[in-house]
């Protein structure tokens, strides 16, 4: 995901907006996700929701939705810390 705007909506609370691309589509995408600083280190968390059907996952015997839902919840979590 590539985000190009962000926006606060609470205490350590964002919403990124930008453009996904998976198995070469790209589609608009937001995500909301937690940030906490603390020093040198940042932690970030969120989740999505994604019409996985509309990228294209799933092909075959795996297009249908009956078994594995078209709208799937995607999660992350990462630390980074400042360099130098």
């Amino acid at each position: 995901m590539r985000a190009t705007r962000f926006a606060r909506t609470g205490p350590d609370r964002y919403l990124a907006h930008g453009v996904l691309q998976l198995r070469g589509v790209s589609r608009p995408q937001e995500l909301a996700f937690r940030l906490a600083i603390d020093g040198d280190k940042a932690r970030a968390n969120g989740s999505a929701t994604l019409d996985r059907t509309a990228f294209g996952v799933g092909q075959g015997d795996f297009a249908a939705t009956d078994q594995i839902p078209g709208k799937v919840s995607v999660t992350f979590a990462l630390t980074a810390l400042q360099a130098g």
